[in-house]
């Protein structure tokens, strides 16, 4: 009785099994991001990873390669992904936020140095997509409201 007891606790203190399916597929999206950043695919990007309302998938791909030009042209490298958290809200929305540096070709970061964006996800008919990003504080914490595992 006491050991079925111990599992009912430890049972509710797991994250719902929907929250770690959420998690992996939210993870999957921002290590692609990542990819196809280091890549400067902007069209890839902008179709297969951006849904934002109110922004063509042209429109985003016109913005990235700006910025892929821009960051090409100080010698940018790759992303440095520190890590990612990770918050799912129900079975279709999640918000991840990732800590990254951007690295010179030579080495080193990029200023402004240690960053932080994040990241607003919805799944849609085409698979998960980012509807929406904003930067963060480096050192922000993530609180998941609907979910005790961070």
């Amino acid at each position: 009785m006491r050991h079925a007891m111990g599992l009912l606790v430890l049972a509710g203190l797991a994250p719902p099994v929907h929250a770690l399916g959420v998690r992996d597929d939210v993870s999957a999206v921002v290590n692609r991001y990542v990819d196809l950043f280091d890549r400067g695919d902007a069209s890839a990007l902008a179709h297969d990873i951006y849904r934002i309302d109110g922004v063509s998938a042209d429109a985003k791909q016109t913005e990235l390669a700006a910025q892929f030009k821009h960051l090409t042209d100080e010698q940018f490298s790759n992303i440095e992904l520190y890590g990612v958290d990770i918050c799912p809200a129900g079975d279709d929305h999640a918000t991840a936020l990732m800590r990254f540096g951007l690295r010179y070709t030579f080495g080193g970061l990029m200023p402004p140095g240690d960053q932080a964006k994040s990241l607003d996800l919805a799944k849609t008919a085409d698979g998960w997509r980012i509807t929406g990003e904003t930067a963060a504080p480096f050192d922000q914490k993530l609180s998941c409201k609907d979910d005790p595992a961070p």
